[in-house]
């Protein structure tokens, strides 16, 4: 299973408004269950561990680290092994989410921050192996009157603690930054902030005596899922055909223009060409999958519409926007700085088409081209938060090919879109491009 992907989830999804559905032949979606896996972070004394935090978490999505999706409870238990009388006065686990831009408790904001105490003094003295039968742990106490001896033995207590799917962000200064999604954890080398999320234990010993820490990292991922298909494009992906066009099927496509491009040639004349760019609907995809492209272009000059409609000189991509926003002081008081990075780090495939043959027969100058955008599976989705921005959109820059000049340098077209966590219902999205026709990826940065 993709760890950066849901398959399934059988808590509340979030995702872009659906279109109404239609009927289609039944389709089985079967994924497999997922084993539950087990973390364990220790205290040790002597070679001996005195005190483990064990968390328990979905095995297809934890691979080096706790990782929890949307919905999920963490789960887990505090255990202590004390061959020694140990003045301890409580345990408590808790749970945090932070925004960090910097070392200083002032660079780090949480989002999210759920404290369980899993006992104290004042719950009583609690059981422990010895004192009952067959080394069974419990975690009832004795008596519920406050406990002052020491603790001694063997003990456990579980805890269980559910993940908001709202949270509200705290003030900066006076701007209120309103109530969002948890986002998926973030660190990123470029990037000027963290999201973070740890679980921590605290063990409280008596006067005098260092209290016991555990502490670890913990992934998240928020839980996205895009609408059904429209009809046709499920009832391909249903019985592995290709898509439908846009020429036949305009409905389940999304069109952006069309535009004048203007360009000098090699002789100086100017050279006009109309294009469109078509995208599937919904606009909402999930990483690991495919975003289905289409382009039509018309031009009176052959040699220039062929060279247009080579696979190497349409220039598609995927941009991502992340906006941080950057707590800083001013005239003494808080403002919120925002900065931005875009990535243009994932270029489209195309291939040649016989899509609107016969327009192209009745139309001389008209030509089509297929293509789709290979989606990464670890991409960060889309993220509202207010200080951590992260925002994706389809892109067509100027065409690069010899002998054609743009006007503009800037992008023809730019369409937004939403990176998903989580599969559509139904089959999922299969590759279309033909055997040869490999994506490059590059990277571009760019900082503003």
């Amino acid at each position: 299973m993709d760890p950066n992907s849901i398959a399934s989830h059988s808590q509340s999804t979030r995702g872009v408004e659906s279109e109404p559905k239609q009927a289609l032949p039944a389709y089985t979606n079967q994924r497999k269950v997922q084993k539950p896996k087990e973390f364990q972070y220790k205290v040790e004394k002597g070679g001996k561990a005195i005190a483990v935090l064990t968390l328990n978490t979905e095995g297809g999505i934890s691979r080096t680290i706790p990782t929890y999706s949307e919905g999920a409870i963490i789960k887990g238990n505090v255990s202590l092994d004390l061959d020694r009388p140990d003045s301890i006065r409580s345990v408590t686990v808790n749970v945090r989410g932070q925004f960090i831009t910097g070392v200083n408790p002032d660079d780090q904001i949480n989002f999210i921050d759920i404290s369980q105490s899993l006992w104290s003094r004042a719950n009583g003295a609690p059981r422990n192996s010895t004192a009952t039968p067959h080394g069974t742990l419990s975690t009832k106490p004795e008596h519920t009157a406050k406990f002052k001896g020491k603790l001694h033995g063997e003990y456990v207590w579980p805890f269980a603690i559910a993940l908001p799917q709202k949270v509200d962000m705290p003030l900066i200064g006076q701007v209120a930054l309103g109530s969002f999604a948890p986002p998926q954890t973030f660190s990123e080398r470029n990037i000027y902030a963290t999201v973070y999320y740890k679980i921590s234990v605290r063990i409280v010993r008596g006067s005098f005596r260092s209290d016991r820490r555990m502490s670890t990292q913990f992934g998240y991922i928020p839980v996205l899922r895009p609408p059904c298909f429209p009809p046709l494009r499920l009832l391909a992906y249903q019985e592995g055909k290709p898509l439908t066009g846009p020429t036949l099927n305009e409905d389940e496509w999304h069109p952006q223009g069309p535009t004048m491009i203007q360009s000098q040639s090699l002789d100086g004349s100017l050279i006009s060409i109309n294009c469109t760019l078509y995208l599937s609907k919904p606009l909402a995809y999930t990483r690991s999958t495919v975003i289905p492209l289409c382009i039509k272009l018309e031009c009176g000059d052959a040699p220039t519409l062929k060279l247009l409609t080579s696979p190497k000189g349409i220039n598609v991509s995927l941009r991502r926007s992340v906006k941080c926003g950057i707590p800083e002081k001013k005239a003494n008081a808080k403002v919120v700085v925002y900065k931005e990075v875009i990535d243009d780090s994932i270029p489209a495939v195309w291939w040649p088409s016989t899509l609107g043959a016969d327009e192209a027969r009745s139309q001389d100058g008209v030509r089509f081209v297929n293509g789709e955008i290979h989606l990464k599976s670890d991409l960060k989705p889309t993220s509202d938060m207010p200080l951590l921005q992260v925002q994706y959109s389809v892109v067509l820059l100027p065409f690069t090919v010899p002998g054609f000049t743009h006007s503009e340098t800037g992008p023809i077209f730019q369409v937004p879109v939403q990176i998903m966590t989580a599969y559509a219902p139904g089959p999922r999205p299969v590759k279309s491009a033909p055997p040869g026709y490999d994506i490059d990826v590059t990277l571009a940065s760019t900082h503003k």
